[in-house]
């Protein structure tokens, strides 16, 4: 697997572990971002790119601390 590809499913599985902790669904994540269901799911998997403002909306969902949290 490229690195790219490896960075963007460990993006992935973050915020899909965080929105778990959170108690949300994929339907829930998206209805409240704005995203495509199946924006949240190719992002969970790893096969969405994620731009700072893709991250930006499930941010104010999730109420993650980006820095902190991806780490």
């Amino acid at each position: 697997m490229e690195e790219r590809q490896y960075f963007r499913k460990l993006i992935g599985l973050k915020i899909a572990e965080i929105r778990s902790e959170r108690g949300l669904d994929q339907r829930k994540l998206s209805e409240e971002s704005g995203l495509s269901i199946g924006a949240i799911k190719g992002l969970e998997n790893g096969n969405f790119a994620v731009d700072s403002d893709i991250l930006f909306k499930i941010k104010k969902v999730l109420r993650f601390d980006l820095v902190f949290e991806m780490y």
